[in-house]
């Protein structure tokens, strides 16, 4: 069977483009898949050096670009190749030359998905499947069997919204339940041996790359069927990896719509002292790229979170910022200036703070600190509160060194989460409460990369369950959201993804406690 590749490429590529063999109309190929009705691996065309053999007319050969070899094609292309028989789908890592230079890192989202152009797909001269290719490279999946159904939902592929995954069926409920959704896994080949760092859990899934629009399918199928109905994404600025995968993966899934995303912004890496870390000033300039970027690509988004038609927004580490970053001094500033930000783009944000911690008490300076980080938000909750029930310890280096059992953890989060909604009430803030399956930054340890250990021992899902029930009463009436731990945290050892080691069980414990 001969495959054709025809690229309808309308849009002129801009001036600034320099060619020599005018490939201006053409697109950039890092591999080519075939699949079988599960997804399953049939064949691949890798373009390495040894594949030109599978690449005839309107090619132009394999070219090593300086982290993968690709190869171009030109209107129309041919892949010499023995299509399998079995083979459902292709899976392709493809860019195209249209608006704007190839691989155009820089351009905002909404520019992005706004310049598309058309690749059409014929398997013996035979209209199967068209896709939307854009100036960046991104993963695609074609139907090469039109007609039939193979996902088994019975809905033949043509009709079907992903072929490949059997359609969601979200739980009906009227409570917020949210997940910290992490976009940074993977790798530029869609495979990693080192893709968790050694984490002791593994996804259902394998090992995945968040860029891949499928693997955001499968996750939003099995939040939404167990209650999760909103995935919340840390974000550090534009154009990086993870933000990249943010875009590439998840808001280009077939299944966004029975799920909201929203951003929780998280500038860690370039604090002083941080991997990236330079002048503190250099945060300002930052904050305010990040957030206006944000703002402009994301907030009008039919999925983006919001409450009472404001679009949520996390802080992540808040407290940081005022204990350790910007100073008391400067922090409600900082805040406020996120929120003028915000408005510039014309949106009014409501701004959820990381501050809940272990920082608490009846004495003077507990009062005032949790004044100051409280009042300057619409609501509060926590990414982890990681030594929740105990007192930290550290080791004779003076770093954080703690190993204690989740069971106290579990208490722990329980007790601070009713202490901290007694302080926001005094300042009209609302609480959306948190919870954790644990925390185990042993890998991290290991590798030099923490220099702190802190591991929350012998987590079950039934112990996890305590936890839920015990701040379930701590839902705001009015606000009905929960944030009920990290989806795919598995270097720090917090999931609720299924994973091989427990399978559906954290997300039947969120499915059963909360009441749905």
């Amino acid at each position: 069977m001969k495959l054709n590749l025809f690229l309808n490429t309308q849009k002129k590529p801009l001036s600034s483009f320099q060619s020599s063999d005018q490939r201006g109309l053409s697109a950039l190929f890092d591999y080519i898949q075939f699949l079988s009705a599960n997804s399953t691996v049939l064949q691949t065309i890798d373009l390495n050096p040894g594949d030109e053999k599978y690449l005839a007319k309107g090619w132009y050969g394999i070219e090593n670009l300086g982290y993968t070899n690709a190869s171009w094609a030109g209107r129309e292309a041919i892949v010499k190749v023995k299509v399998p028989e079995d083979a459902h789908f292709l899976r392709i890592r493809a860019g195209s030359i249209g608006w704007s230079d190839y691989l155009n890192w820089n351009a905002s989202f909404k520019e992005l998905m706004s310049h598309p152009n058309k690749m059409e797909v014929r398997l013996n001269d035979k209209l199967v499947d068209e896709i939307p290719l854009y100036s960046r490279m991104q993963i695609h999946y074609i139907t090469l069997k039109p007609d039939v159904d193979s996902d088994g939902d019975r809905i033949i592929n043509r009709y079907d919204i992903n072929p490949r995954i059997p359609n969601p069926k979200p739980i009906k409920t009227d409570v917020n339940v949210g997940a910290y959704y992490l976009t940074g896994w993977g790798s530029l080949k869609g495979r990693s041996s080192d893709w968790s760092l050694g984490s002791p859990f593994n996804p259902i899934l394998g090992n995945y790359t968040s860029d891949d629009p499928d693997v955001a399918d499968w996750h939003i199928k099995c939040a939404v069927e167990h209650g999760v109905n909103l995935f919340i994404c840390g974000y550090t600025k534009p154009y990086w990896g993870w933000e990249k995968n943010l875009e590439d993966g998840l808001l280009r899934a077939k299944f966004l719509p029975n799920i909201k995303f929203a951003v929780m912004f998280n500038n860690e890496p370039f604090w002083p002292r941080n991997p990236f870390g330079f002048d503190p000033s250099y945060l300002d300039k930052l904050t305010n790229e990040t957030i206006s970027y944000v703002a402009k690509n994301y907030f009008d988004h039919p999925s983006y979170f919001k409450i009472s038609n404001r679009p949520f927004l996390m802080i992540f580490h808040a407290s940081i910022y005022r204990d350790d970053i910007v100073g008391p001094e400067k922090f409600r500033s900082f805040i406020n200036d996120i929120r003028d930000i915000v408005n510039k783009t014309g949106n009014s944000v409501y701004l959820v703070g990381d501050v809940m911690s272990t920082w608490i008490g009846d004495d003077e300076n507990a009062l005032n600190h949790a004044r100051e980080v409280i009042s300057p938000f619409d609501a509060i909750s926590s990414y982890a509160i990681l030594n929740a029930g105990e007192r930290w310890e550290f080791d004779e280096k003076g770093n954080v060194h703690l190993i204690k059992p989740y069971d106290s953890m579990v208490k722990g989060y329980i007790e601070l989460t009713k202490w901290w909604e007694d302080q926001a009430k005094k300042y009209s803030v609302k609480i959306i409460p948190p919870a954790t399956t644990g925390f185990d930054n042993l890998i991290m340890y290991q590798k030099g990369i923490d220099n702190w250990l802190v591991r929350r021992v012998n987590s079950t899902p039934e112990k996890y369950k305590n936890m839920l029930e015990g701040i379930k009463p701590h839902i705001d009436p009015e606000l009905r959201t929960v944030i009920v731990g990290a989806w795919n945290e598995y270097h720090e050892g917090w999931v609720i993804e299924p994973t091989k080691e427990f399978g559906f069980d954290y997300l039947k414990v969120i499915k059963g406690v909360l009441n749905f």
